[in-house]
């Protein structure tokens, strides 16, 4: 299987890409900043772009199976990085007839650090009912 990566520079595009190389996948990790990428693999392309730039996309589309984006907006700013992305992301794949999309976001995600954990987290999601 390929898959295309999308924020692969985080946490989660991080792991995502270790367990899909783990697995044997064809990996192209679609990062803002390949500098600050530094897996390194013989099925692992590594491609400059940004969801919010639609030229960037359409050409690393080809021939993938799945994309996975695992993206972050900057903290407390006004951002379309969800709305406009997923619209860009959409168009791209569907002018190369890719199919499968997974979202996932880490926002949930219990920080190491406590101090950190965002007020949301704290006071709402951890004191609901399980």
């Amino acid at each position: 299987m390929k898959l295309l990566i999308v924020g692969a520079t985080g946490r989660l595009g991080r792991l995502r890409v270790a367990q899909a190389l783990e697995a044997e996948h064809g990996v192209t990790a679609f990062v803002r900043n390949p500098a600050a990428f530094t897996i390194q693999h013989a099925n692992l392309r590594i491609v400059q772009g940004d969801v919010l730039v639609p030229a960037t996309l359409t050409p690393v589309m080809t021939g993938h199976d799945i994309v996975f984006a695992g993206l972050t907006p900057p903290a407390r700013r006004k951002t379309t990085l969800f709305s406009q992305g997923v619209e860009n992301l959409i168009a791209a794949m569907s002018a190369h007839g890719v199919r499968r999309l997974i979202w996932v976001t880490s926002a949930a995600v219990d920080p190491v650090d406590a101090a950190a954990t965002p007020w949301l987290f704290r006071k709402v999601i951890i004191p609901l009912p399980g």
